[in-house]
């Protein structure tokens, strides 16, 4: 606890891309900050990857409260954040996670993955990708109540995708709802990928109680045909949703020469 990691370069040697992990925190570890950091890991460019090569990342089945992640630059890996909490399933959340003002690039898979958090700050951030991996998203919030997401930058360019920002069974209630503001998020759709429908640049499933306002969503693709199955904001199953504020969501197709 009360571990402060400020200023430094924390950067992955050897050849082994298996094994990539820079930070990990766990057995209750709360209220530990690392703030302008460069956290460096293996480029990873195959589709047999594994937590094990995420930059930072919260062991399974520990609750770790109050930590901070501010201002630092991740690069490479599998993963640049995973937090996990208990599990999917359990009723018990991380509180009061801040993932603020960094810049994370050159991910493999989802360059952020929080599940069962509660109170997240998720702000500032900007996130590009240019990964090759069809299974992957931006980001992905899993089961999260309550939390603030304003002023992000996600970027797909390239490869391949299936969501920008993902919003997965997060709730609010009816005095707190979830805040999901001015964010951007552009995604490039390439061709080839036709046969998969889950082409959102913002997706909203399973949520509740949620303000969504004066975000930017540009989806467009390089392919003939790849943005048929595609669409810039997609909410399912999600109930109680603001959306009073103007938001700017635009979707096109260019095709290549």
């Amino acid at each position: 606890d009360y571990i402060r990691f400020e200023k430094m370069t924390l950067k992955r040697t050897g050849t082994n891309e298996r094994y990539a992990r820079i930070v990990t925190l766990g057995n209750g570890a709360h209220r530990n900050v690392i703030e302008d950091c460069e956290i460096i890991g293996f480029p990873v460019n195959t589709a047999d990857y594994s937590e094990d090569q995420a930059l930072f990342f919260d062991i399974k089945g520990s609750i770790d409260n109050y930590n901070s992640i501010i201002g630092n630059t991740f690069l490479y890996g599998a993963q640049a954040i995973v937090m996990y909490g208990i599990n999917q399933n359990s009723t018990s959340n991380q509180l009061n996670l801040v993932v603020s003002g960094n810049t994370i690039s050159g991910q493999y898979g989802d360059a952020v993955f929080i599940q069962s958090a509660q109170n997240l700050t998720f702000t500032y951030n900007k996130v590009t990708n240019s990964s090759p991996n069809l299974n992957n998203n931006l980001v992905t919030l899993y089961k999260v109540q309550y939390m603030q997401v304003t002023h992000n930058e996600m970027h797909k360019t390239g490869g391949r995708f299936r969501k920008g920002l993902a919003l997965e069974f997060c709730v609010g209630d009816a005095s707190n709802y979830l805040n999901v503001a001015n964010n951007i998020v552009s995604c490039e759709v390439v061709n080839n990928i036709q046969s998969y429908n889950e082409l959102f640049a913002f997706s909203l499933n399973y949520g509740q109680y949620v303000n969504f306002n004066y975000n930017s969503a540009h989806l467009y693709s390089t392919g003939t045909g790849a943005a048929t199955y595609s669409a810039a904001l997609r909410m399912n199953f999600s109930y109680y949703v603001r959306a009073v504020s103007y938001t700017h969501l635009r979707a096109h197709e260019t095709e290549a020469d």
